[in-house]
């Protein structure tokens, strides 16, 4: 199973994983029904994938999701 997700990078430096696309606000990225993400550890992002707080947007990425 494969699902829409996004990534952004706080103001703070600490990066987030969105089920839903977050919008930039003051020092954050928000969506409308509150703030529902994962940190994600800079070390753990995709090769290529690299949010900055100066983005406009965030960064849309695909999760594939496999039973193990």
């Amino acid at each position: 199973m494969e699902m829409k997700a996004w990534l952004a990078r706080d103001k703070n430096g600490k990066i987030f994983l969105y089920d839903q696309k977050p919008i930039k606000t003051m020092g954050i990225w928000v969506y409308q029904w509150g703030v529902c993400f994962l940190p994600i550890e800079e070390k753990d992002l995709p090769k290529g994938v690299n949010p900055s707080w100066e983005d406009e947007e965030p960064q849309e990425v695909r999760l594939k999701i496999e039973k193990i």
